[in-house]
């Protein structure tokens, strides 16, 4: 049976209090729109982006405190932003760090076809602006 060194012993329980802390910061968090946070979502087709188009921008429905997907009806979610065209993406302006379900929802115009995605986020930050794509499908 091999012995574990110091050294290996030292870098695993760094590696241990590093997640666990990660993981304490989320779980005292309180997602929703009490923060500095700007998140700017871009939704993906394939090799196409999904851009907001006049008569169909792209639509995010967040729901708050989880990391599994809640369904695809709206009703289920917190609340929802509605990207601006022209543009790319949908701006989701003040949120604070915690645990946050992205389903997004837009036209592709490139095949005519209404493309929905969805993904986990999570942040132990409160300010600051990511970028996250979601990878949609038909």
């Amino acid at each position: 049976m091999k012995k574990i060194s110091s050294a290996h012993a030292i870098i695993l329980f760094i590696i241990f209090c590093a997640t666990a802390c990660t993981h304490d910061k989320l779980d005292n968090c309180g997602a929703g729109t009490s923060g500095n946070l700007t998140l700017n979502v871009f939704l993906q087709h394939g090799v196409h982006q999904v851009v907001n188009i006049k008569k169909y921008c792209d639509t995010v429905f967040i729901k708050y405190n989880v990391n599994e997907s809640p369904g695809v009806n709206p009703s289920d979610y917190d609340t929802f932003f509605v990207g601006v065209y022209p543009g790319d993406s949908v701006c989701i302006p003040n949120l604070s760090c915690g645990h946050y379900f992205l389903f997004d929802v837009g036209f592709e115009s490139n095949h005519s076809k209404r493309i929905t995605g969805e993904m986990p986020f999570n942040t132990t930050q409160n300010s600051g602006t990511f970028n996250v794509t979601i990878q949609g499908t038909e």
